[in-house]
């Protein structure tokens, strides 16, 4: 049963991400960003550095940021999760 939860939960966390990259092309896609082989600039993108001003990419970026920003918070229960399902905590 432990398997499948941290199989599922790290699968989540993992589409979150690719949520949030597919986000940030595009923003970039909007802002005019050329990016060479079409590399996600993930953390110019979080820190607002060459992104258009206008409201409705500044709501993509911030909904970006909320991505990102539960995929760390989303692995840290994982982890406690994991040890505690291994009796180390």
């Amino acid at each position: 049963m432990a398997q499948f939860v941290t199989l599922v939960w790290g699968a989540a966390m993992i589409g979150n991400l690719i949520v949030a990259i597919r986000l940030c092309y595009a923003i970039e896609a909007r802002s005019g960003v050329k990016n060479g082989p079409q590399y996600a600039n993930l953390f110019p993108v979080a820190l607002n550095i060459g992104v258009a001003r206008d409201a409705e990419t500044q709501r993509l970026r911030r909904k970006m940021n909320l991505h990102l920003l539960f995929v760390p918070i989303g692995f840290a229960p994982l982890i406690v999760f994991a040890l505690y399902m291994e009796g180390m905590i």
